[in-house]
């Protein structure tokens, strides 16, 4: 089999793949996004301080309480 030919296969297996499972490339772009957004997330936490325990339990504590 020549390189054109098993290019050709190729292109067709993958054409046939992606026309009976739409929901492949659905999932892949979802997790592409979401990889992009914790990557911004990251970036964007790595600029700001941190939060102390205690801090971040009375955020959490006034959540759960507000939630009720």
């Amino acid at each position: 089999m020549t390189n054109p030919e098993l290019k050709n296969l190729f292109k067709e297996a993958i054409t046939e793949v992606l026309e009976s499972r739409p929901d492949l490339i659905e999932n892949a772009l979802l997790n592409a996004m979401e990889d992009i957004a914790f990557v911004r997330a990251i970036k964007e936490g790595d600029k700001k301080e941190y939060a102390s325990y205690n801090e971040l339990m009375r955020v959490m504590d006034k959540k759960i309480n507000d939630s009720e």
